[in-house]
């Protein structure tokens, strides 16, 4: 399945994202891997962050990245550069409406 997330930055933190996303541990590459994680890829305009990646069981992948301290602990990092609204959403899921595949 294909998926997508909008989300936002705080303002100014767009160097410190892109700098935290290149120092990924591979810890957190591998648990993505186990998890069912493929094609993941972060797109950035400003502070607007798009986000897209395949996975063959969602429910597999939540349960795996949920019992594991290393994603909580990327969460919470991540979540310093991350702007939350005033009702604690950080992440919205997106709708495909197209796509064209040869």
């Amino acid at each position: 399945m294909r998926k997508a997330i909008f989300f936002r930055l705080k303002p100014g933190a767009a160097a410190e994202y892109t700098r935290r996303h290149a120092e990924i541990p591979d810890e957190m590459r591998i648990l993505l891997r186990e998890a069912g994680y493929r094609n993941y890829s972060i797109w950035r305009f400003e502070d607007r962050l798009f986000a897209y990646f395949e996975l063959d069981d969602e429910e597999k992948a939540s349960k795996i990245l949920g019992s594991s301290e290393v994603y909580k602990k990327w969460r919470r990092w991540m979540e310093e550069v991350v702007a939350v609204d005033p009702n604690g959403e950080k992440e919205w899921p997106m709708e495909l409406v197209f796509l064209h595949e040869r």
